[in-house]
Parts: structure tokens; C-alpha cells; sequence
């Protein structure tokens, strides 16, 4: 059985690795041949992604063989779709413009998946062998959590600097990762779009990550009581 879900996730590695590849070639096309600065630019940032997605793709595979440590088969599925969802399909393909509501789907998904793997180290930590103390479950939980809010804060301090640096290397540049060039026909929300999106990714994360540290802080305290 364990040799059948290696296989399945060296396809899965594959598939992924494989597609990298196309968005690959068609980034250095871009880059090479594109007539405006516009696609230049596009292919130039799709090249950056892919060299950024392959080195975290191969993370879970180099951690394991460096440190021999047994990354669960799940939470590996997990990191490699949430970095398929955010980066391909979000970045590459435009899905956080052109899909209505994807972008806060996949805050949602990076707090959910930060904590779940926040808890699964803790976890792994708790069982070994090497460890003298244990942590308990509140600790874990709290870790877990405050572990997902920085990440995601430190997500939106790139998302803020890549904007301030490209508009002023070039005023007109189409970059918008904070969504400031939008303008805001909210009825509740009298920010400017720039902040009304920042703040409700901040938001959906930070419950996604909240939904995992109940869930997990409840199991663990089942599972010891009854052991």
C-alpha cells in the first residue's frame, strides 16, 4: 500500500513539474518575442513564478531525503494544491481577475493549509522519540494559528511592496496586486479598494486557520484522554 501512494504522488509530482515546464516555455516566449512591454512584463513575472513554484514544489521532496523526516502523504497533496491553486491558476492563467471571488477562496485555502501544516510539525515533533517534553494542545493551537496570521501578513507586505516598486520603476504599469487601481462600489465599505481588499483577505485566512486550530485543538484533546 505504501509503495502504490509513493507512486501516486511521484505522478502527481510529475504532472505538476510538467505543466511548470509549459508555463515555462511560454514565459520565455513572452519574454523573447512578446511586441509589448506589457507582455514582456507578464512573461517576466510568469518566469519568476515558475522558478518559485519548482524550488517550493521540491521543498516537501528535499526535506525528506536531507533530514529523513516522513512528511504525511495528505499534507504533501495539500501544499502541492494549495501552490497549484494560488500560483498556476491564480497567477499564471488570471483566475484571481477573472474568476469573481477565487482570490479570497484561495486566502481561505493558505490560512487553512499554514495551520493544518503548523499543527502536522508540532505533531510530528510531539511523537519523536528525540523530544523530552511535550506540548500541549492549546500551545499547539495558539502556535498554529499565530503561525498562519504572519504568514499571511507577510504575504500581503509583498503583495504591497511589488505594487509600490513597479508603479514607480513605471507609473503605468498594469501590476495590481492589491487591487488599488479598482475603484469601490461598496455600500458598507467606504475604504478604497486597495484596503477593502487587503482587510478581507486578512480576514478569510485568519478564519480559515481559525476553523483548523478548533478542529485540532478539539481532536487532540480527545485523543489524549483516551490514551
Amino acid at each position: 500500500m505504501r509503495k502504490k501512494k509513493i507512486k501516486r504522488l511521484k505522478l502527481l509530482y510529475f504532472i505538476f513539474i510538467f505543466i511548470l515546464f509549459l508555463e515555462l516555455l511560454g514565459a520565455l516566449g513572452a519574454l523573447i518575442f512578446g511586441d509589448t512591454s506589457a507582455i514582456r512584463d507578464s512573461g517576466l513575472s510568469n518566469l519568476f513564478l515558475v522558478v518559485l513554484t519548482t524550488i517550493a514544489i521540491l521543498s516537501p521532496w528535499i526535506v525528506e531525503t536531507r533530514y529523513d523526516i516522513d512528511i504525511p502523504d495528505f499534507l504533501e497533496v495539500i501544499l502541492l494544491t494549495m501552490l497549484f491553486v494560488a500560483i498556476f491558476l491564480g497567477f499564471m492563467n488570471d483566475y484571481y481577475v477573472n474568476v469573481k471571488g477565487f482570490d479570497k477562496f484561495t486566502h481561505a485555502l493558505s490560512g487553512i493549509t499554514i495551520s493544518v501544516t503548523a499543527f502536522q510539525t508540532l505533531y510530528i515533533f510531539n511523537i519523536s522519540n528525540k523530544n523530552t517534553f511535550r506540548i500541549g494542545p492549546f500551545v499547539m493551537s495558539l502556535f498554529a494559528y499565530t503561525f498562519a496570521i504572519t504568514l499571511l501578513v507577510i504575504w500581503e507586505f509583498y503583495e504591497f511592496f511589488s505594487d509600490t516598486i513597479s508603479f514607480n520603476i513605471d507609473n503605468a504599469s498594469g501590476r495590481n496586486m492589491q487591487r488599488y487601481q479598482w475603484i469601490n462600489d461598496s455600500l458598507y465599505f467606504p475604504q478604497d479598494y486597495g484596503l477593502y481588499d487587503t482587510m478581507t483577505d486578512l480576514w478569510v485566512g485568519a478564519l480559515g486557520a481559525l476553523v483548523v486550530v478548533i478542529v485540532g485543538y478539539l481532536l487532540i484533546r480527545k485523543n489524549n484522554k483516551l490514551t
